[in-house]
């Protein structure tokens, strides 16, 4: 395997495992909020991605101080970016003939 082609295998392992991370994350404040919150107002940790700002509203009010939210945005962020990278780097790569078919 060329380097060229590893590289933008572990700049994406790194931007899966990063958003992996990211979501872990996020099912920890969907389970805050369920624990503070009362029995109507909880909300299915697997169907939570669809309730995304209200749980992000209702963790705010609930836990104003907490890292949590910060935490996840900037897993979120670098994960992006990696995959983005890699994304331009195989793009360039292919183009300068580092990537062959």
């Amino acid at each position: 395997m060329d380097w060229p082609l590893a590289t933008v295998l572990v700049t994406c392992l790194l931007g899966f495992v990063t958003v992996g991370a990211s979501n872990a994350v996020f099912f920890r404040i969907v389970q805050e909020v369920n624990a503070a919150s009362p029995e109507d107002q909880r909300v299915n940790p697997w169907r939570a991605g669809w309730k995304f700002y209200r749980v992000f509203r209702r963790h705010r009010e609930l836990f104003p101080d907490s890292k949590q939210r910060s935490r996840m945005g900037w897993l979120s962020a670098v994960g992006s970016l990696l995959f983005l990278s890699a994304l331009i780097f195989v793009i360039l790569a292919t183009n300068a003939g580092l990537i062959k078919d």
